[in-house]
């Protein structure tokens, strides 16, 4: 959820790629928009690996996603793992140009 200031900048920078679903909040007089990311690809690289390898990767925060599947896309989610957000340093890069604030990332692993 962020404020309009926010919606509006995600908005421009990913354009087609993100849902910005109004909030409504009784008695509350300020905008705040839910962000829900349409990017669900096969980002995650399972290839030889076996379920519980896969698995761990995950909860490790040991991820390999491969990179050309990533493409142009700087924040995404997972087509298996669909329940968290993936994103690039670029993505993070333009939350701190933009001085967007209440995020926390974690390093979830390499892009090959």
């Amino acid at each position: 959820m962020v404020n309009k200031r926010t919606s509006l900048l995600l908005s421009e920078k990913l354009k087609d790629q993100i849902e910005v679903l109004p909030v409504n909040v009784v008695g509350n007089t300020s905008e705040y928009y839910f962000i829900n990311v349409l990017n669900t690809i096969k980002s995650l690289n399972t290839e030889s690996k076996s379920n519980e390898e896969i698995l761990m990767m995950v909860r490790e925060n040991n991820c390999v996603f491969n990179k050309k599947n990533i493409g142009p896309y700087i924040i995404f989610r997972d087509s298996i793992f669909d329940d968290g957000y993936y994103c690039t340093d670029e993505f993070i890069d333009f939350v701190k140009q933009n001085s967007i604030t209440g995020l926390k990332f974690t390093c979830a692993g390499i892009a090959e």
